[in-house]
């Protein structure tokens, strides 16, 4: 194809040629330099369009996988749990892991969805995007109701570990469907019975009513100062938290607080660093069981302030 087009131009070359020739004896015309051919102006190329893919914000970039996702196949329902009150029903939808052409990589998909059993309405509660075979922590759950059907507590890091040292346990988020607001608690355990919630909250210790929702925020002692495990007594009246100069080994002076529920008063009762204090365990109700940084096990006793390590 190419070479008949060639030969097609041959014939029109010398087509256009023979017409520009001055026929035979026919003078041909001399133009003085006042009277020269106009010079045709040059104009500058176009562009040669760019080829390059157009960068996606994250938001733009985390629609686009969702919509992939969804699109892939139906979703499988991982977790549920429905209020006491049977009003309320909370489902975790989950893609599992599947290649994904606009980040080039491998994308899952959870979706934490709230149906209103009364009226058949269904509110996205929450979307989370996760990298498979990633580090860190991740994965959203159902969580549980209160017992008077008000809140529904849930994670977004069902699974996983995020990297560093240090104590941590699953963040919680609470959930009021009366107005769809979402409050992010902290990381922190529930109390002996399950009806409150200890978590640090940015920099503060958040004490929470599980049906009620919040009671105060209280000042860690040393607020510059590394927040650590959060340990309640056996009958949830109190509790202990830990804290680290340090946020990984060998973690330098460690302070044990004390905090009395009753009136939310805080008190010093073990400052350390040799040894250094990681770990704390509130199940006797006139000791506290401490692990240092070398893995021995030390007890205090709370009513006569001594500290020793079992033989």
């Amino acid at each position: 194809m190419r070479g008949a087009l060639i030969r097609a131009a041959i014939p029109f070359a010398l087509l256009v040629a023979g017409c520009l020739a001055t026929p035979a004896g026919v003078p041909t015309p001399v133009l003085s330099a006042s009277e020269g051919l106009p010079i045709p102006q040059r104009t500058a190329p176009s562009p040669t369009p760019s080829l390059e893919t157009p960068t996606l914000t994250w938001e733009q970039e985390r629609d686009a996988i969702v919509a992939t996702l969804v699109a892939s196949r139906p979703p499988i329902v991982r977790d549920s749990s429905r209020s006491p009150d049977g009003n309320w029903v909370a489902e975790i939808l989950g893609y599992d892991c599947t290649p994904v052409n606009v980040a080039d990589e491998v994308n899952a998909l959870d979706i934490l969805q709230v149906k209103d059993a009364r009226t058949g309405e269904t509110k996205i509660v929450e979307t989370q995007v996760q990298s498979c075979g990633g580090l860190g922590a991740a994965g959203l759950s159902a969580g549980s109701w209160s017992r008077n059907s008000r809140y529904l507590y849930y994670t977004d890091a069902a699974f996983g570990m995020p990297e560093g040292c240090g104590w941590w346990i699953p963040p919680t988020k609470r959930l009021d469907p009366s107005d769809w607001s979402v409050q992010d608690l902290g990381n922190g355990p529930l109390s002996p019975d399950g009806e409150m919630m200890a978590t640090w909250q940015d920099s503060s210790l958040l004490i929470s009513s599980i049906e009620q929702g919040d009671i105060a925020p209280l000042d860690p002692i040393a607020p510059r100062m590394i927040l650590g495990q959060i340990a309640w007594s056996p009958t949830g009246s109190a509790l202990v938290y830990l804290q680290t100069q340090l946020d990984c080994y060998p973690w330098g002076n460690t302070l044990i607080a004390h905090v009395d529920l009753s009136d939310l008063s805080s008190r010093l009762l073990l400052e350390s660093e040799e040894p250094s204090f990681v770990l704390v365990d509130w199940r006797d109700p006139n000791k506290l069981y401490l692990r240092d940084r070398d893995d021995n096990e030390w007890t205090y006793d709370l009513t006569s302030g001594i500290l020793w390590k079992p033989e």
